[in-house]
């Protein structure tokens, strides 16, 4: 995409996607097996804890016998740990297929390892950045839909347009998307700002988003299907992996949820690199290829 060239739909978004990920197929497996057999090894302190706790939902019928035997369980320990090697791992998965897309595999370690970890430390800065940004803007939205949406339901519960059950359940239907759509406006500038790390250039989430101009809203319509898509698949898989009801469930459960959030996630990366790449020649000088 070059100067000038007339914003891309959705549609040519989501299809450049799909032909930068086929483009590079094999790179996209690798990645996928080490990020899912990396997760299953992190995970492996807390499957006593999640097998556990997977038996009590699967055997329990009582809430409150559930939520008794559910706080006699043993807390895991390292979660905080875990966490954090989690999203390291992310991030050189990410830096390891953007740069894949981007400049083809002979420019996946440019510049050394050094330059590897130097990438993969801003991009961690960008998860961080943006899960801050998401437990907040998440709490602002719900607390405005709470307000208004309060005041609005209450109107109509008194004049009896709606029953008292009726409000509860807009309410927090509307939390919900409120929230989704925090999320994924925010994860149109972090997934800006993360591509540009992979090209050693540093720019925040907000001011991704705000140099994305009017196109932000093609990317975040694109993220918005790919949610649509992917939220509802992994439901599905965890509900299948879910009724196995054997003693490795929490191993299936990792393994399997792992692999539905690489697949999207890895897709949403190309949608976004072609986005940047239509919007690079705009952006400031500094922001730019050298």
């Amino acid at each position: 995409m070059t100067d000038g060239a007339p914003l891309p739909t959705v549609g040519e978004l989501a299809r450049h996607g799909l032909y930068r990920s086929l483009a590079s197929l094999e790179v996209f497996a690798l990645l996928g097996g080490l990020y899912v057999a990396c997760n299953v090894l992190l995970a492996a302190p807390l499957m006593d804890y999640q097998n556990a706790f997977l038996n009590v939902i699967r055997t329990e019928t009582d809430s409150t016998e559930l939520m008794r035997r559910l706080g006699e369980l043993e807390a895991p320990r390292y979660n905080f740990i875990i966490f954090i090697l989690t999203l390291f791992l992310s991030s050189v998965i990410a830096v390891l297929w953007l740069r894949t897309i981007s400049f083809g595999r002979e420019a996946v370690l440019a510049g050394g390892i050094s330059a590897l970890f130097r990438r993969s430390g801003l991009a961690l800065l960008r998860y961080i950045t943006l899960i801050l940004l998401v437990v907040g803007g998440s709490l602002v939205a719900g607390l405005i839909v709470v307000l208004v949406g309060g005041i609005v339901g209450g109107l109509f519960a008194a004049f009896g347009l709606m029953s008292q059950g009726g409000v509860s359940v807009l309410l927090t239907v509307l939390i919900i998307v409120a929230i989704v759509t925090v999320m994924t406006i925010l994860y149109v500038g972090f997934s800006i700002s993360i591509i540009a790390a992979t090209r050693d250039r540093s720019v925040g989430v907000l001011k991704a988003l705000e140099l994305a101009g009017p196109g932000r809203w093609r990317l975040f319509r694109c993220f918005v299907v790919i949610a649509a898509l992917s939220i509802p698949a992994y439901m599905l898989v965890l509900l299948i992996v879910g009724s196995i009801g054997s003693g490795s469930a929490a191993l299936w459960f990792v393994i399997s949820g792992n692999t539905v959030v690489y697949l999207f996630t890895a897709y949403g990366g190309s949608v976004a690199v072609g986005f940047y790449d239509w919007l690079e020649p705009s952006l400031p000088p500094e922001l730019q290829a050298s």
